[in-house]
C-alpha cells in the first residue's frame, strides 16, 4: 500500500522543498518521523554482462519507512555494537562524507561541496514499503532486470563490524527533493512539485 493510497487522518501542510528544508535544519534532538520518499535507481546504460542497451526508462522507488532526524551516525554505531559485543566493543570512527559537508548546528543536514544542494540526515528505523515506477508509473519490481542492470549493492554498514547494522540515508532535501511527505507531531507534511 502507498502513501497515496493511504486515507490520511492528519492535517495536511503543502511545503516547498526550501521550506521543507528549513523545518528539518530546525530539528536539535533525535526526532522519529514517517517519511516517504521517491529516488532515482541509477541504471547502467547497457547490461553488466550481456553488454545489451538498457530497455527501461527511468526507474524510480518509493519507499515509506520511519526514521529518525538529528541523530549521529558514529554514536548509534558505537551504541549498536555495545549493545551486541559488551565485553569486546571497541570504538567506530565514521569516515567524513568525501561528497558533502555538515552543517554546523544542525545535525539533521549536509550540504554538498559544491554548496547548492542539501540533504536530510536520516537513520532509518524501519520500511514499511517498498514500490517501483517507470517513467512515473508504477512496474512490478519482478519485471526488472536489477542484477543487470541495476547498480552495484555493498554490503549495508559494512565497515560497522554488527550484526544488525545501523541504516543510514542521505535523502535530497532542497532545491532538489526527494522527500514526497513526512509525518511527524500530528502533521502531514506534503512537498509541492514544481
Amino acid at each position: 500500500m502507498t502513501n497515496s493510497t493511504v486515507a490520511s487522518a492528519v492535517p495536511r501542510v503543502v511545503v516547498t522543498p526550501q521550506e521543507l528544508a528549513e523545518r528539518v535544519a530546525d530539528v536539535g534532538t533525535s526526532t522519529i518521523v514517517g517519511v516517504t520518499t521517491v529516488t532515482e535507481v541509477k541504471m547502467l546504460k547497457k547490461h553488466r554482462d550481456t553488454k545489451e542497451p538498457c530497455p527501461y526508462g527511468r526507474i524510480s522507488k518509493r519507499t515509506v519507512m520511519t526514521v529518525m532526524f538529528g541523530t549521529d551516525y558514529e554514536n548509534g554505531v558505537n551504541n549498536r555494537r555495545v549493545k551486541e559485543q559488551p565485553q569486546t566493543a571497541t570504538h567506530f570512527d565514521a569516515a567524513p562524507h568525501q561528497w558533502a559537508e555538515h552543517v554546523d548546528g544542525q545535525p539533521a543536514i549536509v550540504l554538498n561541496k559544491a554548496g547548492d544542494q542539501s540533504y536530510a540526515n536520516c537513520r532509518v528505523l524501519s520500511v514499511q514499503s517498498i514500490e517501483y515506477l517507470m517513467d512515473g508509473e508504477p512496474i512490478d519490481k519482478d519485471t526488472l532486470d536489477l542484477d543487470g542492470y541495476g547498480p552495484a549493492k555493498g554490503q549495508e554498514g559494512a565497515r560497522q563490524n554488527v550484526d544488525n547494522p545501523v541504516v543510514w540515508r542521505n535523502v535530497k532535501l532542497a532545491p532538489a527533493c526527494s522527500f514526497e511527505t513526512i509525518r511527524a507531531n500530528g502533521v502531514e507534511l506534503v512537498v509541492a512539485r514544481a
